[in-house]
């Protein structure tokens, strides 16, 4: 069982945090009350959800609204913006079946008339109801009009109950965004792997990453880039040199799993050694960020 290390950390972790409260988010953005006539901008929500609005589409990644996954995980931060003052979404996109990645509480909540995209082999959700539902392996897409949406290689692993993963097909994705010419790309959770990187960078030129910087509490096993399905901060601009994008906004830490207080300093550590930190744009929840026009 090559996973069971991670199995066993994610169970340690949770019993931890157990007790946890949740850390409130002041003076929260609602993107209903702003006027967007932008070709792109982006709101980090909180662990790897992101709003992000592309010309006249809104997509929102990996949603979860949660307090909790299964009553045993406590959230540290609430969501960055209130879940009915989220916009008529166009797409969700969802880059693996984890609990803190796909969220049946939070589908159920959203509106009907997005079109949901999963990675080939997550659950059936056709009860759901959304207006359309796309699964997609690698180099798969979906097209409307001027809006694709690519599934790319992500490094993780598969199962929403750890065993399922035995015979689930290893269902995870990132997805490359495509919009009248911008481009952005979610990484969704993922290890690094230089030879897949590189490669997304070689074929597509992104504007903005959205890339995990963790669960990351120091290196307890892997190299400084993480581990095989986790990148350490170091290993995420890595991911972001690699593919060649234009800007980076880390997600996927200071949510669920490490104090987010002792993360941050990691994250801001490896960002102020990269080089890269004026490309590097490191919000905090319910922040937005416009680029573009």
């Amino acid at each position: 069982m090559k996973y069971i290390k991670y199995i066993m950390l994610f169970t340690i972790i949770s019993s931890c945090y157990l007790l946890n409260s949740t850390r409130k988010v002041n003076n929260k953005i609602n993107p209903l009350n702003e006027t967007l006539n932008v070709d792109l901008k982006a709101y980090w929500i909180g662990h790897a959800t992101v709003l992000i609005k592309m010309y006249d589409k809104w997509i929102l990644t990996d949603p979860i609204w949660n307090d909790n996954l299964l009553y045993t995980l406590g959230r540290h931060v609430e969501p960055g913006i209130d879940l009915e003052n989220i916009p008529p979404i166009d797409y969700i996109i969802i880059s693996h079946v984890h609990l803190d990645h796909l969220d049946t509480y939070t589908l159920k909540k959203l509106s009907k008339k997005a079109h949901l995209i999963l990675p080939k082999g997550a659950p059936d959700f056709s009860g759901y109801n959304f207006k359309k539902i796309s699964y997609l392996s690698k180099d798969e897409f979906i097209e409307s009009e001027n809006l694709k949406i690519t599934a790319v290689v992500a490094q993780h692993f598969g199962g929403r109950w750890a065993i399922d993963n035995l015979w689930d097909g290893e269902p995870y994705n990132g997805y490359i965004v495509s919009n009248k010419g911008s481009q952005v790309y979610f990484a969704g959770d993922t290890g690094y792997n230089s030879k897949d990187f590189k490669e997304i960078g070689e074929k597509y030129k992104i504007d903005l990453a959205l890339i995990p910087v963790g669960p990351y509490r120091g290196k307890i096993f892997g190299d400084d880039n993480g581990n095989r399905v986790h990148v350490s901060p170091i290993g995420a601009i890595q991911i972001f040199r690699d593919t060649k994008a234009k800007k980076m906004i880390p997600i996927h830490h200071g949510t669920f799993y490490s104090n987010p207080d002792k993360e941050i300093v990691y994250v801001k550590s490896a960002i102020e050694s990269s080089g890269l930190k004026e490309r590097i744009f490191l919000i905090e929840q319910g922040s937005g960020i416009t680029f573009g026009n």
